[in-house]
């Protein structure tokens, strides 16, 4: 890789090596990390909001290469440097999550409610879909399937029934969010503009604490650092019905189906993998809801 980095970017490289990130790729003493990524699609996004990065500490910068491009084709695949800012990379905690990081002046989405629920009935449907033309699916995998359909509904109906007549405020701006946000996350992940979506500012925040719900995080003490970051970080009623709703639809039950119907057969495993992740929020979102419920005056879903 040094030789395609050095002739596209007309720079000499002092030192590269790999890692599970990518290539480490080190210039005039100035780090950077050489990766590839699935799409350009990325790279327009973060062309209508490299304005607003700057404006923002630690953000990665994609580095334009001798032809202007902010890519190149290696073997078929698309590869960006990424000029890396002065952070250490460790795994991400709830307080690194950014709720602030507002867009000013940016085109909004006009509901952010009947977005979600628009692209969430979508994939409701594509696993109805998918049961039907499979019908041949064990039990097993059939019910787990049953089930998240049935709290898709539940997070689709949440978000109809709690936000339709709240008014939104200064809390609600569009702002810089990402795609996933998870308990295993890096800092690197957070701050590498390939990740970024623009959204509701309860995105990230909700999508770590569902990531937490499935993992073995203990939970009670969980409960705790998350009243702690809800005594720094502002939401409006909006927000939280917003952020509450979000957390009850399964956006990791799709990711996951997702990448194991990649595979040409699904394993006992991959269904055991799913009936644990089951069991585990099941249990969990009791523990959640008392918060919800007894400090924040939010209706809960206690039918899970």
């Amino acid at each position: 890789m040094k030789k395609y980095i050095e002739y596209y970017y007309d720079c000499k490289v002092d030192k590269i090596s790999y890692n599970s990130y990518g290539y480490d790729v080190v210039i005039n003493n100035k780090k950077f990390v050489f990766k590839s990524i699935d799409s350009l699609v990325k790279l327009e996004g973060y062309k209508k909001i490299v304005y607003y990065l700057k404006q923002y500490n630690y953000f990665f910068e994609i580095i334009p290469n001798r032809f202007n491009l902010l890519y190149i084709y290696i073997n078929n695949k698309i590869y960006i440097l990424l000029k890396l800012s002065n952070i250490k990379n460790s795994k991400i905690s709830i307080y690194d999550i950014k709720t602030n990081l507002y867009l000013s002046g940016y085109k909004s989405i006009e509901n952010y409610s009947d977005f979600w629920v628009e692209k969430w009935e979508k994939k409701i449907d594509y696993l109805e879909l998918w049961i039907e033309e499979r019908k041949t699916t064990s039990n097993e995998l059939y019910s787990i399937c049953q089930f998240y359909i049935g709290l898709g509904e539940l997070g689709i109906a949440y978000l109809k029934n709690n936000t339709r007549y709240l008014i939104s405020n200064e809390y609600d701006e569009i702002s810089i969010q990402h795609n996933r946000i998870c308990v295993d996350s890096s800092l690197y992940d957070y701050y590498d503009p390939t990740n970024i979506v623009i959204d509701h500012n309860s995105r990230d925040i909700s999508e770590y604490i569902k990531s937490v719900l499935i993992s073995n995080v203990n939970m009670i003490d969980f409960v705790d650092v998350l009243d702690n970051f809800f005594d720094i970080h502002s939401f409006s009623k909006f927000g939280f019905n917003m952020l509450y709703g979000r957390i009850i639809f399964p956006t990791y039950f799709f990711d996951y189906l997702e990448e194991i119907l990649q595979m040409d057969k699904i394993k006992e495993e991959n269904v055991n993998d799913l009936e644990q992740i089951t069991l585990l929020y099941e249990k969990r979102i009791r523990i959640l809801n008392e918060l919800f419920k007894n400090k924040y005056h939010i209706e809960v879903i206690d039918t899970i």
